[in-house]
């Protein structure tokens, strides 16, 4: 059993900071992410990885088997209409029946629409994917095996990587401080950094893999009691600084941090 780390790994976690550090973003950036959005969308029709809620998929052909992954991080706007769902299911698994209680609030700020919906715990951010007819990613070919390692059997991993051309970066090999959002700041609407995506197809349209928000995926380590003890992030977030795709941080389960987000998979 590996020991339990239960230090926050993320810089900055005493606080949080949002938006305000990208102020070029603007009115042209939207119009392209909307138009991106459509694409993204279509795509997904063909190839079976359509949904009605959350960010668009793409599919990923990972040779064992095929899956869909989010384009984005899951946007507060979404996670809103999760929670707003008349009788929305909290639909997670047995371990997370303490948590099904607090039921998460709306963020209703105008300004915090498009950012990564954050400071949530496990339980809900599985609930929202499965809501969404979806799940969070796990071990490519082995949906039910909560443990998921961090290489290339990853989901997230896999799809951060470029899949087999195994890049240690989405946009390539060598880190690039320009690429993605993980110096200091604010976190930052998704796809603020148009070039933190995939460097071939599909991986390009996937952005915001590296920085701005670490993601949770469906790793759960169990105690020997078979009580969870801990989930992890990839990404790492902003002020982070130089992190591989496959660098994940674990902390203890139920616990919530405002640097931590997530994405959804699902099987086309």
């Amino acid at each position: 059993m590996r020991n339990l780390v239960l230090a926050c790994l993320l810089v900055g976690c005493q606080g949080e900071a949002v938006q305000g550090q990208n102020a070029d973003v603007g009115i042209d950036t939207a119009v392209a992410s909307d138009a991106a959005d459509a694409a993204d969308a279509a795509d997904a029709a063909v190839t079976g990885c359509a949904r009605t809620h959350g960010p668009a998929m793409v599919l990923i052909d990972a040779g064992v088997a095929r899956y869909c992954i989010d384009t984005t991080e899951v946007t507060v706007r979404q996670f809103n209409e999760f929670v707003s769902a008349a009788g929305a299911p909290y639909d997670a698994p047995i371990y997370c029946n303490d948590m099904k209680l607090a039921r998460p609030p709306r963020d209703d700020t105008p300004a915090n629409q498009d950012l990564p919906v954050r400071s949530m715990t496990w339980c809900h951010a599985t609930a929202y994917c499965k809501w969404a007819g979806k799940r969070l990613c796990g071990k490519i070919g082995d949906r039910a095996e909560p443990v998921v390692p961090s290489d290339g059997r990853s989901e997230w991993v896999f799809a951060c990587q470029n899949g087999a051309l195994a890049t240690r970066y989405p946009y390539g090999s060598g880190y690039d401080a320009a690429k993605c959002h993980t110096g200091g700041g604010g976190l930052q609407p998704v796809r603020s950094f148009p070039q933190c995506r995939g460097s071939v197809a599909p991986f390009d349209s996937i952005y915001d893999m590296t920085g701005n928000a670490a993601e949770l995926d469906a790793f759960v380590l169990f105690a020997t009691s078979g009580d969870p003890m801990s989930v992890r992030t990839l990404g790492r977030a902003y002020g982070d600084g130089d992190f591989p795709c496959a660098s994940p941080a674990e902390y203890a389960f139920g616990t919530t941090f405002p640097q931590v987000g997530f994405r959804c998979c699902a099987d086309p």
